[in-house]
């Protein structure tokens, strides 16, 4: 990551695990609010070089329909933010 990039979690899908779990509801929901916004950068290209640079393959992967958009936030939050399982 870049030096000028602050490590700053803003959000995180597991605080919202307890109301989905009481909702019964599968965990892949807790990062429900988070996918819309992600969907809509990706969908007008208002992503940063550094989201395009380090998460070219799952990008081109879900732009192709061979990715859901909870994947793409998944795989890009596990390589870029190391504290996530």
């Amino acid at each position: 990551m870049p030096a000028d990039v602050a490590r700053h979690v803003y959000d995180k899908a597991k605080y919202h695990a307890e109301a989905v779990e009481l909702a019964g509801l599968d965990e892949g929901h807790a990062s429900n609010h988070t996918v819309y916004m992600l969907r809509w950068l990706v969908e007008n290209n208002l992503m940063s070089d550094f989201f395009l640079d380090e998460g070219s393959g799952p990008l081109a992967r879900y732009r192709a329909g061979d990715l859901s958009i909870h994947d793409l936030l998944t795989l890009h939050s596990r390589h870029t933010i190391p504290c996530l399982p």
